[in-house]
């Protein structure tokens, strides 16, 4: 997710008191991200497209002025449990049917 803002967002750096180190390396043990998809004509927003250890697909969107709902609603749950539901095609045909989703990444 850091990388779709140049690797520059404080709020996924462990040690600034939002996160803690073990909840990003529990994160990036289970799910992978393997791309994005812009969400709103300003660009920020996106859907980040994943899957867990199971094969599963899911998104998880966010815009950049919202990290306590991302953290609080999306990734905290994902701690607990996969919400992953879909399958790669799946998750592609919506994002081409997103009027933004023609530059998924």
């Amino acid at each position: 997710m850091k990388l779709s803002w140049g690797n520059d967002r404080y709020e996924l750096d462990a040690g600034n008191g939002l996160v803690t180190q073990a909840e990003v390396d529990r994160l990036n043990a289970a799910y992978t991200c393997v791309g994005w998809c812009p969400s709103d004509p300003g660009l920020e927003a996106n859907d980040y497209i994943y899957f867990d250890a199971s094969g599963a697909f899911g998104t998880v969107g966010t815009h950049q002025d919202d990290f306590d709902e991302l953290y609080a609603e999306r990734l905290r749950p994902m701690l607990d449990g996969s919400p992953a539901r879909q399958t790669f095609s799946e998750i592609v045909l919506a994002a081409l049917g997103n009027p933004y989703g023609s530059r998924v990444v």
